[in-house]
């Protein structure tokens, strides 16, 4: 809230998106933790648990849809925030709700919810200009320092099984 209070001092933007993610910010983490661990970073379940807190605090308050879409949007960018992806993460800094999302990684990465260096890296990423930051985003993919699971590796497709007695065609 101290950031909002000097960014509307500044003059600067304020959402009021990001303030409700900040109210609800306590009941999306419970519902995030009641979920298994290997689940905790995925998509669908950050959905969820953002579902399940907006509905619990429509009995008390009547949300915007605009906000509570927003909302969503801020928690989902959050996996793709700690776990960028080589170039293809700088494309996150032209998304609407970059700036919101940033500033609620900071906030998490400040409590330990999040990976400091993932909230220096892309502070830094907007400090310099566009042209240095390929080479940031390559570096990043080099070192593996963005991967959501390092055991993970690219995804292979599986081969498309044929059906029985189909022709194979000829290599010539």
């Amino acid at each position: 809230m101290r950031n909002t209070d000097e960014r509307v001092a500044a003059d600067k933007p304020v959402t009021p998106t990001f303030l409700l993610a900040l109210l609800l910010y306590g009941p999306i983490a419970a519902a995030i933790e009641a979920s298994p661990p290997e689940r905790w970073h995925e998509t669908d379940a950050i959905l969820d648990a953002v579902e399940h807190a907006v509905r619990g605090a429509q009995g008390r308050v009547t949300i915007p849809k605009r906000f509570s879409l927003g909302v969503r949007e801020l928690f989902a960018l959050q996996p793709r925030l700690e776990h960028p992806r080589g170039r293809r993460a700088l494309r996150l800094l032209e998304h609407p709700r970059f700036r919101a999302a940033y500033d609620l990684l900071v906030l998490r990465a400040g409590l330990g919810l999040a990976p400091r260096a993932m909230a220096d890296w892309w502070t830094r990423v907007q400090q310099v200009s566009p042209e240095e930051r390929g080479p940031m985003a390559d570096e990043l993919a080099r070192t593996g320092a963005g991967e959501a699971d390092p055991k993970r590796g690219s995804r292979r497709r599986r081969p498309r099984r044929r059906k029985a007695g189909a022709r194979v065609p000829d290599a010539s």
